[in-house]
Order: structure tokens, then sequence, then C-alpha cells
């Protein structure tokens, strides 16, 4: 079988690779791109069996557009959903009625139905959420200090930067000296919201400790992890049962309802994550970081992220 994929996303493209290993081991012919714009590459020459994608949050349609190809061709398009509501982008809506679409959980699909997928299967999750309860704490991060604090970022940097800002004033309210903050700003943050000064008046007033590697790998190794927008890292601290805050205010939520097809975040919404505004950073830092705070998160990330895939 010839397959191509595509995703312009970092996130789906993670798990379309996954898939694509998988598939040559099996003798499939597979032609992926992704992280970048198709530019010259033609997937269909020559003309796969199956096309899958990702639906990206960028606004260039390449994926889209892809799929509606796909059907002139009379190739199979499969949809897969990397993470919560990915396959609701706004630009997709009308388009994908010949889709299938490879659903992340059971909660959605009705949803799903109603937007205007006409085939949806449940497969047990994305594949790298399988990966995510295997995590490991990495040997000899802990320092002198009480607290190792981590922030990710989303590609608008204006509003990574505010989340950061409250992060950091929190931390110190918190715990003077005794933190350290590990910062992983997002690997394609768009340059238009970016002011390298902004940032540094905040950073000047913390801890901040370098360590490499991306920030789902460092999850297991702090204490506290804080995201917002459409994170996937949320959903791995739920999998690793680690305390993790997702920050939500005004503009996140309208960047949402553009980006996702709803305002909120259902890692955050259903309690697998504590939901933080810029008025409570403190107060759910502070209660997620107690025995009893960071046993109620658990009891319900154990409930809304099983270790073993549900039953569609």
């Amino acid at each position: 079988m010839r397959i191509a994929m595509y995703a312009m996303d970092v996130g789906p493209y993670g798990n379309l690779e996954m898939m694509a290993k998988e598939a040559e081991k099996l003798g499939h012919a597979v032609k992926i791109v992704g992280k970048q714009p198709l530019g010259d590459t033609n997937l269909f020459d020559p003309l796969p069996d199956v096309l899958f994608t990702g639906l990206s949050s960028f606004k260039n349609g390449e994926e889209i557009a892809l799929g509606q190809v796909a059907k002139e061709h009379k190739t199979s398009w499969m949809v897969l959903a990397d993470t919560h509501r990915a396959w609701a982008r706004p630009a997709a809506k009308g388009k994908v009625a010949d889709a299938i679409l490879a659903i992340a959980t059971t909660d959605e699909i009705e949803d799903a139905k109603e937007f205007g997928y006409g085939w949806i299967k449940y497969f047990g999750g994305p594949p790298k959420w399988q990966e995510f309860p295997n995590i490991k704490p990495l040997p000899d991060l802990s320092g002198p200090t009480d607290k190792l604090i981590l922030v990710g970022g989303i590609k608008d940097a204006m509003l990574t930067d505010r989340m950061l800002e409250k992060v950091v004033d929190a931390s110190n309210s918190l715990f003077g000296r005794s933190w350290e903050l590990i910062f992983k700003p997002h690997p394609a943050e768009d340059e238009a919201t970016r002011n390298g000064q902004r940032r540094a008046n905040i950073l000047v007033r913390t801890w901040l400790t370098n360590i490499p590697g991306s920030s789902t790998s460092l999850l297991a190794s702090v204490d506290l992890s804080v995201f917002t927008g459409g994170a996937t890292d949320t959903i791995a601290c739920a999998y690793l049962r680690k305390p993790c805050i997702f920050y939500e205010d005004a503009d996140i939520r309208a960047r949402n309802d553009k980006q996702l097809g709803e305002p909120t975040w259902y890692p955050a919404e259903v309690g697998a994550c504590a939901k933080a505004t810029p008025e409570t950073m403190r107060d759910v830092m502070m209660r997620l970081l107690t025995e009893k705070g960071a046993q109620e998160l658990k009891k319900m990330q154990e409930k809304i992220y099983p270790l073993e895939p549900q039953a569609e």
C-alpha cells in the first residue's frame, strides 16, 4: 500500500511520524512531509492509496486542500486528531464529510458528527499519548531550591509572556528565592508577537535554569507545570499524575475559540489540570503543592485519562 502523510504542526506530525515507522515495518511505502509548508512537494505522485493528515492551527490550509485533492483522486483521507478538538478547526467546516476521523476521545464523537464528519473511529487515543506514562524523571535534577517549576509557551509570544509573568510573580511571593524556573518557549513561536525586552524583564526576576530537552521530556522531573492554549503537555501531566496548571484569561479564550472551535480547553474544564486565572494563579499554585491538593487532582486525572484505552 502507498501511504502519504502531511501535518504542518509539530504535534500532529509527531503522531504521523510514529505511524509511518510502523507502516514501513509492515512493508508499506510511506511518503511523509511535515513541520513546514509543502512547497513544491507533490504527495500525489505516485498516487497514494490513503492520505493521512493532521489539522493544523496554522492558517495555510494545506491539509484541508490535500483532503480535497484526495477526494478528486478517490483516495481515502484520514484526519488524525492529535489532541482534543483538533478536528474542529473552523476552516475544516463543510469540507470533511468524506474524511475518516481518528478521534482523540470517545467524549467528542457526537460533536464531531455534528461538525460534519461522516466516518469517526476511536483507536485508543493518539499514538503519542501512549508514551506519556513512560516519561521518566531525569537523574540529578534536584538542586538547592525547594521547587522546580516548568512553564511552556504557545505560538503567541505575548500571551506566553503574560502567563509567564503571573507564574513568576506568584512563585516569588510563595517561595522567595527557594524556586527555579524552567522556561520552554513554543518551538514555532510567532515573530510578530515576540518582544525580547518584555521577556527579559520577566526572566530577570527569576532563578532560571537551562535544561536541555522538550517540555514534555521534563514533566516527570518538576514539581509543577504551567501551560495554556491547547497544550498537549497538560494531557501528558495527567497521564503522569503530576500537578499541572492551565492558565486562562479572556484573550486565551478568544484564541482557543478561533483555533479550536470553542473557548475552553477540555483537560482544564473536566478537572484533569487545575485552571488558574491572572487573579487566582498564586492560590491555585499553593493548593496544588499541598499533599491534599495534589491527591485531589490525581484522582481526577486517573478518572479522565485511564492508563488502559477505553472501549468505544
